[in-house]
């Protein structure tokens, strides 16, 4: 027996949610899954649509929201050195009913987040580069600290007295 499952859905229309549309009208979904054994998504545990299954360990993965692909948040993460992770590279996130992909060659993984028309964008970066952000924002964690419980003449330390 195989532990490969092909799963093909082929194009489906979605209902919509409003009475009177005419019928044709619902978006349309073309998709092919392979399921192996180490990529299935098992029944019971936890599986909410952000988990996700084959990661590279190369690189850190996170889940940005945005408004769309060119929002200010998105933007910012580029600018940064994110990229876009891309259903070519087998990514599975933990909730299957909520994928959403944008069509076309290049498209990228979004998940919907909720009913304000915002998505949540998968992208990556290099788990390098991620530690070298990290180290960074310790390090001014750690000054802040610092500066905060530095003592400070006459208020710190042997000389204060207090009533």
């Amino acid at each position: 027996m195989s532990d490969d499952i092909a799963v093909e859905v082929t194009e489906t229309e979605q209902p919509k949610k409003k009475l009177g549309r005419p019928p044709g009208t619902g978006k349309k979904i073309l998709e092919t899954r392979v399921v192996t054994r180490e990529t299935r998504v098992p029944l019971g545990g936890f599986s909410g649509p952000l988990t996700l299954q084959n990661k590279d360990p190369n690189y850190f993965y996170y889940w940005p929201l945005d408004a769309s692909e060119g929002g200010p948040e998105i933007e910012r993460l580029i600018q940064a050195g994110y990229v876009f992770c891309t259903p070519e590279e087998n990514l599975v996130p933990g909730n299957t009913s909520v994928y959403s992909t944008t069509t076309g060659v290049g498209s990228i993984i979004r998940v919907p987040a909720g009913n304000d028309n915002k998505y949540h964008y998968l992208m990556k970066i290099p788990l390098e580069w991620h530690k070298d952000d990290q180290k960074r924002h310790f390090d001014r964690v750690d000054k802040t600290e610092e500066a905060l419980y530095a003592p400070i003449d006459g208020l710190h330390g042997e000389g204060l007295k207090i009533g």
